[in-house]
């Protein structure tokens, strides 16, 4: 029994990665699993929340588009985005997110892409719910 020493060696180290693997994974359920304790039973508060990401997102996308005569700048988003008058309350919040320069501009060679992390859309369903999109537009300079 005592000839095949590397064996033994071999198993106890299986072992202590299996056994870290397994206490790691049950640290990590615990800490972040109180974090998406929503639940949402309504179809209609999703579907008017894509609704009004879509909404943003095409108005993003514009505003994008028609800078390309002023250069692509992040100031010169602002002001192509400062434009537009909004009737709702969500696009005159993300409206004042882009006046506060709260947004990430990145170009990459012919790519512009515009990130907004920081735009919340809140309603009232049974309780008050707010949802975080992250949106990205990415689209082609001329």
């Amino acid at each position: 029994m005592l000839l095949n020493k590397r064996g033994n060696i071999a198993i106890t180290i299986l072992v202590f990665l299996v056994a870290t693997l397994v206490f790691s994974s049950v640290f990590i359920f615990f800490t972040t699993s109180g974090k998406a304790s929503a639940k949402i039973y309504d179809a209609k508060f999703l579907d008017s929340v894509y609704v009004k990401q879509n909404l943003a997102e095409f108005y993003l996308r514009h505003a994008g588009e028609n800078m390309k005569n002023s250069g692509y700048s992040k100031e010169s988003f602002k002001k192509k985005f400062e434009e537009y008058d909004f009737d709702e309350d969500y696009l005159k919040e993300l409206k004042k997110i882009i006046s506060e320069d709260k947004f990430n501009l990145k170009k990459e060679d012919k790519i512009l892409e515009i990130v907004v992390n920081e735009w919340k859309i809140k309603d009232l369903h049974k309780n008050i719910v707010t949802y975080i999109p992250k949106i990205s537009v990415k689209f082609r300079k001329v």
